[in-house]
């Protein structure tokens, strides 16, 4: 195994308040010099599994500048100053991006964590498993709006997984995860 990649110098070059994106100097194991671009998202996010009681999952569309296109997905999002847990950034996002009202039937259950892109991006993503009652579709009261999505089985996700059409890697390492501890079942 080769040692590590060593920092001389980390430049800042881009920053707002998700993200901060450097260009840092730095020596590769084998003495020679270059850079390496990093981003740090400080406080890293949380992804959300939603399951309702006849275990169906709830994915939404939502566009994504960077690909330019619309994805299919679990709920996510950065963490807030005012969030104390990554815990707390999952049930906010929860309530932020659902398209429906609900009510929590059991304590959320962290999945543990996941690095998007552990040769870029420093940040790692908590992963939540959620049970809900649907009670209504969502009333919008100004804040972030919902996405429209829809209820999947097991199934049927792991149909997207196979084919193709489910890219998201939160969405399916969050499902692997809640698989391997026995949460959803197919």
């Amino acid at each position: 195994m080769a040692g590590p990649i060593v920092c001389e110098q980390s430049n800042l070059v881009a920053v707002n308040e998700y993200v901060s994106v450097f260009m840092d100097d730095v020596v590769f194991p084998d003495g020679i010099t270059g850079t390496h671009l990093r981003v740090d998202e400080p406080t890293g996010g949380a992804a959300v599994l939603v399951v309702d009681g006849n275990g169906r999952i709830y994915l939404h569309k939502v566009f994504r500048y960077a690909t330019g296109q619309e994805h299919l997905e679990i709920i996510r999002g950065f963490g807030d100053s005012e969030d104390k847990s990554l815990m707390e950034t999952a049930m906010r996002e929860l309530q932020e991006e659902c398209g429906f009202a609900f009510e929590v039937t059991e304590d959320p259950v962290e999945l543990g964590y996941v690095y998007a892109n552990s040769s870029l991006l420093s940040s790692r993503v908590l992963l939540v498993f959620v049970c809900v009652h649907p009670t209504r579709k969502k009333v919008t009261d100004g804040m972030e709006r919902p996405h429209g999505g829809s209820w999947v089985t097991v199934g049927e996700l792991l149909t997207l997984v196979a084919s193709g059409e489910m890219e998201d890697g939160f969405t399916m390492a969050a499902l692997l995860r809640a698989v391997s501890l026995g949460l959803v079942v197919f």
